[in-house]
């Protein structure tokens, strides 16, 4: 489809015929794309179509890079090892039997 539109998507109800999905919930979509500044809507004649924003794609990619190089670093108190109750990790649960 994107081919024939020039990497344009067309309107709501015609890019909903091809996932099998209502008009309504890929308005909804397209509008949280919007939102997110993930797309733009350009219009020809009276239609609208949805365009990819690159420029904001490359920068949730960057983030979701350094989001993920984040989660690789351990949690503090991690380094305690194995051996510790779950209420050394502040939860305030002790194992069953009460942990004594």
């Amino acid at each position: 489809m994107e081919e024939a539109t020039g990497g344009l998507v067309p309107d709501p109800t015609t890019a909903a015929e091809a996932p099998g999905t209502s008009p309504v919930v890929a308005l909804h979509h397209l509008a949280a794309l919007r939102a997110a500044r993930l797309v733009r809507v350009v219009e020809r004649r009276n239609l609208r179509y949805y365009q990819l924003r690159p420029e904001t794609l490359e920068e949730a990619a960057a983030d979701f890079k350094e989001l993920g190089a984040s989660a690789r670093k351990p949690l503090p108190g991690a380094d305690r090892g194995p051996h510790h109750s779950r209420r050394d990790l502040g939860g305030g649960l002790a194992p069953p039997g009460g942990g004594r």
